[in-house]
């Protein structure tokens, strides 16, 4: 009995113990986010866009005033994209940290002063992406808009971007589309009836903030590393069925059909500046330009994105075509990354790389 008196005291004891533990615990404060995105911690900055005084550094200085703008605070991007004929130009401001780490949040400061305003010059439309390790990735935030924007119509200094979800990644880039003094105007109509246009407006972008938290090192990084590997293959009916959008990509390149081409993409297709309708028009052009095209996928592999449940397919394409005016056989191979999403129940590709 006594024994037995003793064990109870003793494991109400060792409960009462782990309890408070588990208290103090429950109560300890989440760790901080740090903002990895600054030059004194080993992040750089870079853009095709490197025109002085407006550089890509200057977006991880850790200055996120507007007031010195004239003076080459901020970095300031071209909107050439936005001409019909440049729309491979499209371009970016891209953050490289160290490391890899697991993002929370993205903050985006654009210019907003008082001989400035944010409504006035600030970005008005852009997209933050992630490297994903095969290509470029649109980051999931709270804010977002649609597969093509991460916001749009913004007239605010400061945009507050909070991750859906676990990301890790080393790099992330932001690529303006419009700005708030953005204009458009027609000017002349190039060969195969395509409008071009002169851009007034550029994209200012003051500060890039990247805040998470540091990875975990030893053995817990091997636990970390797996729970993040559910980039794992995808469910065989999912490959089947892309399997079966890449016949039909395919297929349409051989039989010169366009529609069944374009069947393979989305509405909503954005990639290197490039959308749905400029796909169509590169498409038709080749159709028109050349014959005996065959087209051939190889090396095909998949994996899911668990971010977004996307399903990126990586594959080496080879291209064989006759040109009308030379009549000279070709053949091109390349590497390429297309990203898949689910639409009304279809596999659809809304990006490549």
């Amino acid at each position: 009995m006594y024994f037995k008196s003793l064990f109870i005291v003793l494991l109400f004891g060792l409960i009462g113990c782990q309890s408070t533990t588990l208290k103090e615990q429950l109560l300890k404060p989440p760790p901080e986010l740090i903002n990895f995105a600054l030059a004194t911690r080993g992040a750089t900055a870079e853009s095709p866009d490197n025109k002085p005084p407006h550089l890509p550094e200057e977006v991880i200085d850790g200055d996120i005033s507007s007031d010195t703008w004239d003076e080459g605070s901020g970095w300031a991007g071209s909107l050439n994209h936005l001409k019909s004929d440049e729309i491979r130009k499209r371009t970016y401001i891209r953050i490289n940290l160290p490391e890899k780490k697991e993002i929370k949040r993205v903050v985006v400061y654009t210019i907003d002063s008082e001989k400035y305003p944010a409504k006035k010059y600030g970005l008005r439309s852009y997209r933050l992406e992630y490297w994903h390790g095969t290509g470029w990735g649109i980051i999931p935030t709270g804010r977002q808009v649609d597969v093509q924007y991460t916001i749009r119509d913004n007239i605010a200094g400061k945009i507050v971007h909070d991750i859906n979800g676990r990301l890790v990644t080393d790099k992330i880039r932001l690529v303006p589309i419009y700005s708030n003094d953005t204009k458009k105007s027609y000017e002349l109509t190039a060969f195969g009836g395509r409008a071009l246009y002169n851009i007034e407006g550029i994209a200012r972008v003051m500060e890039i903030q990247v805040w998470g938290y540091d990875l975990p090192t030893g053995k817990a990084a091997e636990k970390f590393t797996k729970l993040l590997a559910p980039q794992g293959k995808p469910e065989p009916s999912d490959a089947m069925l892309i399997r079966e959008v890449l016949d039909t990509y395919e297929k349409g390149y051989e039989s010169e059909d366009l529609e069944k081409v374009m069947s393979c993409f989305s509405q909503n297709y954005f990639s290197n500046g490039r959308g749905y309708a400029d796909i169509r028009n590169k498409a038709f052009d080749f159709f028109q330009q050349n014959d005996n095209i065959d087209l051939t996928i190889s090396n095909l592999n998949m994996h899911t994105n668990v971010i977004d449940g996307t399903i990126i397919a990586n594959a080496i394409l080879t291209l064989q075509h006759t040109p009308v005016g030379s009549r000279q056989p070709k053949q091109v191979s390349w590497k390429f990354a297309l990203t898949f999403a689910r639409e009304d129940e279809k596999w659809k590709i809304i990006s490549a790389d």
